[in-house]
């Protein structure tokens, strides 16, 4: 069996899936969604890798809404690699305001720097992307040219349909649904190590 391995793009995950308009399916089991993307006959997931950051400046019901979620993706075996968010400062130039504009930081760079790592560390046959970032390019780049017994598939998710150029490096392409995301609902109470985790009251 190949062994299979995810690097997802939260952000870029998550507002595909806040466009689908059901809060319910923010309450996404990773580990579910990943094992139905494999052929099952050939492919195994031994890794799952998401990397996001917590939106410290949306308030504290965001806040604990996404602790939540890592510590149920981490219940089910993911690894959670968190950027962080830094104030951009912003200027118009028509009438003269200024303001400071949060940005999400460090996964994109996070994201490529573990694919390309764990590439030349073995730790995968394939690599699956789950993002419509073309940031990444340059990493599926030095994967494709430099790993080339490694299988690139490219993952996008809901309505962010790839651009060219990443098809043009993955060997396979694969569009994710909603039906997909709706067969990958969490449980609504998680149990572990010692403590239970409940969905929040929003994603019900």
């Amino acid at each position: 069996m190949k062994r299979a391995a995810f690097y997802i793009d939260g952000f870029n995950l998550y507002h595909s899936v806040l466009n689908l308009g059901d809060p319910k399916l923010k309450w996404l089991s990773l580990a579910s969604l990943c094992r139905l993307l494999v052929p099952s006959r050939t492919e195994t997931v031994s890794s799952i890798t998401y990397f996001s950051a917590t939106a410290t400046h949306r308030g504290t019901g965001s806040i604990v809404r996404h602790k939540t979620y890592i510590s149920a993706l981490k219940s089910e075996g993911v690894e959670c690699v968190l950027g962080r968010f830094k104030d951009r400062h912003q200027h118009c130039r028509s009438c003269g305001n200024q303001w400071n504009h949060p940005e999400e930081k460090e996964t994109d760079v996070n994201v490529a720097i573990r694919m390309v790592a764990d590439g030349f560390q073995d730790k995968y046959d394939v690599c699956y992307l789950v993002s419509a970032d073309t940031d990444l390019v340059p990493a599926l780049k030095l994967i494709r040219n430099e790993l080339p017994k490694k299988e690139i598939v490219a993952v996008s998710p809901p309505g962010r349909p790839h651009g060219q150029h990443i098809k043009s490096l993955a060997h396979r392409s694969l569009k994710l649904n909603r039906h997909q995301i709706e067969r990958s609902r969490l449980p609504n109470t998680i149990n572990w190590q010692g403590r239970t985790i409940n969905c929040p009251p929003d994603y019900l």
